[in-house]
């Protein structure tokens, strides 16, 4: 199933509930600004680290304001 596809069977009805589908469109946008946000930080952590460092995802998720810190990463 195409990603466009899947979107367009879940969206809200523009016509009949214009709050319902704005609220779905800023949830959408939102969520592609996040992720542009991870990748970002993800490729700047990777620069600096290697790829199979299993800390890597986990500080990019810092960075980019995805996670909190978790408590085996404090201690290290």
């Amino acid at each position: 199933m195409k990603d466009e596809y899947f979107l367009y069977l879940h969206e809200p009805d523009m016509f009949n509930d214009y709050r319902s589908w704005k609220e779905w469109i800023d949830f959408i946008e939102a969520t592609n600004r996040t992720l542009e946000e991870l990748i970002v930080q993800y490729k700047s952590v990777l620069r600096r680290r290697k790829v199979n460092d299993r800390n890597t995802l986990e500080e990019a998720l810092l960075q980019a304001g995805c996670a909190r810190p978790s408590n085996q990463s404090a201690v290290t």
